[in-house]
């Protein structure tokens, strides 16, 4: 297990024990940012997974459901977009919902490929059509 993994697991569990940030600094001798900034992640991890389920849990084009960190979400309207999903993953939940009935999920292939032009929404609709 990597060292970041190592500290990840022990800040958790002290906060669990209902340390603070700065008691959880002092006991592992590191920063309050360092406790933040893994208490952070950990949320971010949470709520893209939750909004990867939300959508389906799988790329719309090819079924790809591996790694989470390979999934996307691509608004279908840009007009429509208020902000990028992946920068504000610890932003109010409810917002990200909302949001997230914007897109489609695209795994990182797929997603390049139409914002490429490769693929397009058309061959998508075919692709859906095909399956129902």
């Amino acid at each position: 297990m990597s060292d970041k993994k190592i500290l990840n697991f022990k800040i958790k569990k002290l906060k669990s024990s209902g340390k603070t940030h700065s008691e959880i600094a002092e006991v592992l001798n590191c920063s309050k940012n360092t406790v933040y900034n893994s208490e952070r992640q950990r949320r971010r991890q949470a709520n893209k997974l939750k909004l990867i389920n939300m959508l389906g849990g799988k790329c719309v084009i090819c079924g790809y459901n591996s790694c989470s960190a390979a999934l996307q979400f691509h608004h279908t309207d840009p007009k429509k977009k208020h902000f990028g999903i992946s920068d504000n993953y610890t932003n109010d939940f409810e917002k990200l919902q909302q949001e997230v009935k914007k897109c489609v999920l695209l795994c990182a292939n797929c997603h390049a490929e139409v914002e490429y032009g490769v693929t397009t929404f058309s061959t998508l609709t075919k692709i859906e059509s095909m399956s129902n």
